[in-house]
Order: structure tokens, then sequence, then C-alpha cells
């Protein structure tokens, strides 16, 4: 009576990330945080960046009055 083992390597030891469905709504949750923070950062900086512009060359680039057209329907 001879006894052979067989014995493989790439049997999985604990579930992949791929299966496990926790990790990947973390991982999906913590991606749109991510983004959230960055539009904001990017807003804030546009925001700012704009605020200053007109701060200091007012009607240079922003809200120039010879630009602004407003059309009426004159619905009398």
């Amino acid at each position: 009576m001879n006894y052979d083992a067989d014995v493989t390597i790439n049997e999985p030891t604990k579930p992949s990330p791929r299966d496990n469905v926790g990790s990947f709504i973390l991982a999906i949750i913590r991606l749109i945080t991510m983004f959230m923070l960055v539009a904001l950062i990017l807003g804030f900086a546009f925001g700012g960046i704009r605020l200053w512009v007109k701060k200091h060359y007012p009607n240079s680039m922003f809200d120039r009055p010879e630009d602004i057209e407003i059309i009426q329907l004159n619905l009398k």
C-alpha cells in the first residue's frame, strides 16, 4: 500500500478581494468620497481665484458690462 499526497500551492486560503462584497462596497464609498473632496477643493479654488481676479482686476475677465446681453421677450 502506497500513499501519495497531492498538495497544491495555488489553493486560496482566504476569499479574494473580488469575492468579498463588503470590501468592494467600502472601496466604492472611499472612491466616491475622494472624488467629492477633489471636486469640493477644485470648486473652492476656482471660486477663490475668480473672486481674487474680480477684486484685483475689476471688469477685466469676469462680468464685463459690455459683454452682458439681456434677451427680452416684451410679452405685454
